[in-house]
């Protein structure tokens, strides 16, 4: 859920939540939340892009800017009015950023799903278990067991969670596959692990269906196969995952919840 991911920190790096003193990251501007090697860019002047625009809702002129710059924070995003209540300047953002951009890098050399190796690829999240005050991180998801960099099965019902920094910092890859429709524009996202207490992951996590992924024919599954109840949390691999349509990648490596019930795909 790339796209998701870098929604979350522009909220958090907004008026709404800088204002009321909301945000993880009320006094993250000029610190390193990211890796050395991630840069995100603005880009208000991208020919035919979703939201470009010479002038911002106030009139004031826009420019490129890196926001995230070999992993620091370089500022926030702010209209004059908003800037005035935080004694800062304008950021020509009255009316949000445009064209964001995350830059192709790190470790995946394109590949994503042969950089994690053994792992979940998540293709949805569902609730709304994102605590902006505390980046805590907490939601449903769905997606494909992956194993030796390749899908094996799919899997539903799953909980993942940890905290947005330490999300922000362990990204191990950012992808080629951008998706530019809309105003994020992101490949896919690969994170080393989820948050650990006590060498043990924060929630638990439990697969309810889950089917074999292949062979296909013509478009049909032609084999299921539920997996065993004493599945182990272990068996997922190292990484769990995001591709570029809101999907992410998120690393585990602890072993700590056992994935419980499971049962043929109907």
């Amino acid at each position: 859920v790339s796209i998701v991911l870098i929604a979350h920190l522009l909220r958090s790096i907004s008026w709404s939540t800088l204002i009321p003193n909301a945000s993880f990251l009320k006094d993250g501007a000029g610190k390193r939340i990211f890796p050395e090697w991630f840069r995100l860019a603005e880009r208000p002047h991208l020919r035919r892009g979703a939201s470009s625009a010479h002038f911002d809702s106030e009139g004031v002129a826009t420019a490129e800017r890196d926001l995230v710059d070999a992993g620091v924070l370089t500022g926030y995003v702010l209209s004059s009015y908003t800037a005035r209540r935080l004694g800062l300047e304008t950021t020509g953002n009255a009316g949000g950023a445009r064209n964001l951009r995350v830059a192709p890098g790190g470790d995946g050399d394109g590949d994503l799903l042969a950089a994690m190796g053994d792992g979940f690829y998540v293709t949805e999240v569902m609730g709304q278990g994102v605590n902006l005050v505390t980046g805590d991180y907490s939601r449903g998801a769905a997606g494909y067991r992956v194993r030796d960099g390749r899908i094996e099965h799919p899997v539903e019902e799953v909980t993942i969670a940890g905290n947005l920094a330490d999300m922000f910092r362990d990204i191990v890859a950012a992808g080629e596959d951008i998706d530019t429709r809309g105003n994020i524009h992101s490949g896919g996202l690969l994170i080393r692990r989820l948050a650990e207490r006590e060498g043990r992951l924060e929630g638990a996590v439990e697969v309810v269906q889950v089917v074999q992924a292949c062979p296909y024919r013509n478009g049909a599954v032609q084999h299921r196969r539920a997996l065993p109840d004493n599945l182990r949390q272990r068996d997922a691999g190292e990484y769990l995952g995001v591709d570029q349509r809101h999907h992410a990648l998120f690393p585990d490596g602890s072993g700590g919840a056992s994935l419980g019930r499971t049962r043929d795909h109907q």
